[in-house]
């Protein structure tokens, strides 16, 4: 790619994160058209996403393998990301509760190709995202209670916890474009019941996501206690009835209980935060009995007395990996996981978006963060990233040695509708992805810059 273009891209990048910048700075469009008569409102809604990313050694030298024919090509790359969703809410008051609607398009466009070959030059176009409608009342079950109920159907988002299980129903590859803005995240079609009575939420739901994600339909239940304490504890069943399995082996008939706590294990102590996860699929896809699982313990301590609030994070993850040549799976499906954070749950911007999918994988994670401002983050993250299993999406390896990665992170949000940030990242390959990606000896270590800015209103 000639300098001319690359330096063209980088400045519409920084032109458009700087106008997005003064924007939030200046308070313009904080609000859209909106109007109101009687019981009916209808308000409208915007958001604007721009990404750039500079990336060195792709493949750790290897070059750009595309994923739709398996070309490969430059090792250094660059390309630009856009976004835009405009949306309506409609609101129409009952008696007994609110009738809501929601639509929502996606315009989007990729410009060059990304460093894991997922998405080229011109991917993206016009699309539904979201249209959904539903009915909730607070007062039905026991009027003046802190109670309510919710049903919805059609295609809207839809997430538990902290993304580890729940939280896109589209995987954003090839003709969808804008592989990282990921503006796509509704469920294809769902129905989803939910019920909040004080410190218990529940919901029940069907959901069904896009055709990158094998169409997987999926029958499940979530409940959540939330202490003020203690903080939270929930418990989440999944059984998937339908999946066409093009690019997940035994999701058919795989089935998923969930534990997980975001706790203050001492209440006045409220610093020391734990949270923690475990996952076991079970069932029967075909012929093939299913026992798998995953988890993590994620501890962490905030200096909230200290000037810029320093915190530190550990955490220890796990998915299980396939043993080849047994009649079971033992490999671990991530069905929906998203993006809640960085490093929940793409584990760091190089490995979690290019090379490891929450799947024959193990993490380690060392998060230290500072806030210089109420409106400011700077994170620097590292990433031990190993195979559970001594094989990469069934090329055999002999070491399970995977590769480290450094992210430096700076986030800033000076309002509540506006996001602008920038990471830079760099990895280096272990023998693992050097016999994985067949490179031994000669792998090169892979550097990106990214920066991105997201408007919503």
């Amino acid at each position: 790619m000639s300098f001319y273009h690359s330096t063209l891209k980088i400045s519409c990048a920084i032109v458009i994160s700087s106008t997005f910048l003064n924007l939030g700075m200046s308070g313009a469009f904080a609000e859209m058209p909106s109007f109101k008569s009687g019981d009916l409102s209808v308000t409208t809604t915007l958001e604007l996403g721009s990404y750039f990313n500079d990336t060195n050694n792709a493949r750790f030298g290897a070059g750009v393998s595309d994923y739709r024919d398996s070309t490969t090509h430059n090792k250094d790359t660059n390309w630009f990301e856009f976004s835009a969703k405009p949306g309506v809410n409609v609101e129409y008051k009952t008696s007994r509760g609110e009738l809501y609607a929601t639509g929502q398009l996606l315009l989007n466009h990729s410009t060059g190709r990304d460093a894991g070959g997922f998405s080229r030059q011109g991917d993206g176009g016009l699309s539904i995202e979201q249209s959904y409608f539903g009915w909730r009342s607070s007062d039905l079950i026991e009027e003046g209670k802190d109670t309510s109920i919710d049903l919805s159907v059609g295609s809207q988002n839809f997430d538990i916890g902290d993304g580890f299980l729940v939280f896109d129903g589209n995987t954003e590859i090839t003709d969808d474009g804008t592989y990282w803005l990921g503006p796509r995240r509704a469920f294809q079609n769902s129905g989803i019941a939910k019920l909040d009575m004080g410190p218990i939420s529940t919901q029940a739901f069907y959901l069904k996501s896009d055709k990158h994600s094998d169409s997987t339909q999926t029958l499940g239940a979530n409940i959540d206690y939330k202490n003020e304490d203690y903080g939270t504890f929930g418990f989440t069943y999944l059984d998937v009835i339908d999946a066409n399995e093009r690019y997940n082996t035994n999701r058919d008939g795989r089935q998923t209980a969930n534990a997980r706590v975001m706790l203050t294990p001492f209440p006045d102590h409220k610093d020391i935060a734990l949270n923690a996860e475990y996952v076991q699929q079970f069932g029967e896809s075909g012929n093939t009995d299913i026992d798998a699982n995953a988890y993590y313990i994620n501890p962490s301590y905030t200096f909230s007395s200290v000037p810029w609030t320093p915190r530190f994070s550990y955490r220890y993850a796990q998915w299980s990996g396939d043993k080849l040549g047994t009649d079971s799976s033992e490999g671990y499906d991530p069905l929906f996981y998203g993006f809640s954070g960085f490093g929940n749950w793409l584990q760091g911007e190089i490995a979690g978006n290019f090379y490891l999918f929450n799947q024959n994988q193990v993490s380690q994670m060392v998060d230290v963060s500072v806030n210089p401002t109420d409106d400011s983050q700077i994170n620097l993250m590292y990433f031990d990233h190993n195979l559970d299993e001594g094989h990469y999406y069934n090329t055999a390896v002999t070491d399970k040695n995977f590769m480290q990665e450094v992210n430096l992170v700076a986030q800033y949000t000076p309002n509540d509708w506006l996001y602008v940030g920038g990471v830079y990242g760099v990895a280096k390959a272990n023998g693992g992805a050097e016999q994985a990606l067949g490179i031994q000896g000669q792998s090169e270590t892979q550097h990106m810059f990214e920066i991105f800015a997201v408007l919503t209103f």
